[in-house]
């Protein structure tokens, strides 16, 4: 991390789904891990953000324990954990959702920002129902990897969540905000929508690096890809 910090950029990043390093593991899996984790960090880095948000679904909890997390993702756990840049918020894959659902900002031009998860928008994910048939699935994985990402790439089901999505940051922008970040659709997004903005952190799965950076001084909205 570079001395240089940029205290007015904020980034955000969500959907990593760490799991055991096993097939149930959508961000990095068989050897795959480390490197990784290595060009996640750097991707945030080159950045110098002064505030990092890591958007929710860090965790794969739904279907690995927390221990075997810790073991398969020892430096993206470290960053997580030892970065006093990095706030952490909860989404529905992080279990029973204990810490802080929203980050607000306010930025130099005076408009107001929202950044959550967004699983809010989908009752069905919160129930212990999905978590049972999700952990299930977990099973299927490691014989299957990747299956569950095949079904949520298909376009009936990705674009009815991310219009789902869409329309909860609209709900927001009528109390008030000006800016509002999500994830939990796993596709980056950025829309102008009557001089407000939403934008969508997409993923960091199967090697994907996504995020949007919030310039607070000039209340700049960027998806940015690497």
């Amino acid at each position: 991390m570079s001395n240089n910090i940029n205290k007015n950029y904020i980034f955000v990043f969500s959907d990593l789904h760490l799991a055991d390093g096993t097939g149930t593991d959508d961000f990095g899996n068989f050897g795959v891990t480390s490197e990784r984790e290595d060009k996640l960090i750097s991707f945030i880095n080159q950045y110098n953000p002064g505030k990092i948000i890591a958007n929710g679904d860090i965790y794969e909890k739904w279907q690995v324990k927390m221990k075997k997390i810790r073991v398969a993702h020892p430096k993206m756990i470290n960053f997580l954990e030892t970065d006093e840049r990095v706030e952490l918020l909860v989404g529905n894959h992080d279990y029973r959702r204990r810490g802080r659902l929203f980050y607000h900002f306010t930025t130099k031009t005076n408009k107001l920002g929202l950044i959550t998860h967004g699983f809010q928008v989908d009752t069905g994910f919160k129930s212990s129902i999905s978590r049972f048939f999700s952990w299930i699935l977990g099973g299927i994985e490691k014989i299957f990897p990747g299956i569950d990402n095949h079904f949520c790439k298909k376009k009936f089901w990705n674009q009815a969540l991310r219009n789902k999505v869409r329309k909860f940051a609209l709900k927001k922008f009528e109390k008030g905000y000006d800016i509002v970040v999500c994830g939990h659709c796993h596709g980056s997004t950025y829309e102008e929508i009557e001089n407000r903005i939403y934008a969508n952190s997409g993923t960091c799965q199967e090697g994907k690096l996504e995020g949007v950076l919030i310039d607070t001084d000039t209340g700049v909205v960027k998806v940015i890809t690497g």
